[in-house]
């Protein structure tokens, strides 16, 4: 754990250091409530509800001072991005795949550096922030189902040999489960763009799925929610990056088992 939190990785460890630096990335809206938590103690601020009043929140603007809960959010992914690099100039800097993997991490700090400017004042809209969050995005579910998960689903439209599978060829399950994992990937990977869709608190009629996703984007329980639907997401990719670990293996030793045998 020590050598994860400091963005280190141990090659004889590797799969383990990756595994739980990639879980916390999910869990960055849990450390910064965390940190909330523990500053409000240190203050000795108070949520706890009085009398009929059962909506009271925990106040996080000391933490919005100098935009440190943004900063803090990306803590995680800041620990990959270094374990990528790591792993990069370990190889001689031969491996690129280190590399692009390290852009993808990166690609997270573009939506807090664009957030901040618009806070400040230097972005008139969030354009840009809607910009560089497509991206990350986009580059994180293509590298979850083509490099963590090995599916030819991307592959299978962006090039043109005609024998790559939608999947891969050893499955452990059935069809269908591994398409429900990429429905939900896909689905909680771009969640944010309902919040653009559908969250309007200021209409005056709104639609039930607009007081949905204002509820979800806007209030502390839609937070709540919302981090528990991204560790779910996180469950479903560990479960088929181990999976897919298992069969890379297996794969390796029946190719070794063969060789012996001829």
């Amino acid at each position: 754990m020590k050598r994860v939190i400091k963005g280190d990785i141990d090659i004889s460890m590797r799969n383990n250091d990756i595994l739980l630096a990639d879980t916390f990335t999910s869990y960055n809206k849990v450390l910064v409530d965390f940190l909330v938590y523990v500053c409000a103690l240190v203050l000795g601020m108070s949520a706890l509800p009085s009398g009929t009043d059962l909506s009271k929140e925990l106040s996080k603007t000391h933490l919005q001072i100098y935009n440190i809960d943004l900063l803090l959010a990306n803590f995680p992914s800041l620990l990959r991005f270094k374990q990528c690099l790591k792993e990069y100039n370990q190889s001689g800097r031969q491996n690129i795949r280190h590399l692009l993997n390290a852009i993808k991490y990166f690609t997270a700090f573009l939506p807090t550096i664009s957030m901040i400017l618009f806070k400040a004042g230097y972005l008139k809209t969030r354009g840009l922030w809607v910009l560089f969050t497509f991206i990350n995005s986009s580059y994180s579910l293509y590298w979850d189902i083509t490099n963590d998960w090995n599916f030819g689903f991307f592959l299978k439209f962006l090039s043109d040999k005609p024998n790559v599978k939608l999947l891969r060829n050893k499955l452990l399950y059935s069809k269908e489960a591994y398409v429900l994992a990429i429905i939900i990937d896909f689905q909680l990977r771009f969640i944010w763009v309902y919040g653009l869709i559908f969250a309007n608190p200021t209409s005056p009629s709104p639609s039930t799925a607009a007081k949905f996703f204002t509820t979800l984007f806007t209030t502390e329980m839609g937070t709540f929610l919302l981090e528990c639907l991204e560790i779910f997401r996180r469950w479903v990719w560990v479960f088929l990056k181990i999976e897919t670990e298992h069969v890379m293996i297996s794969s390796v030793s029946d190719f070794i088992e063969l060789q012996s045998f001829d």
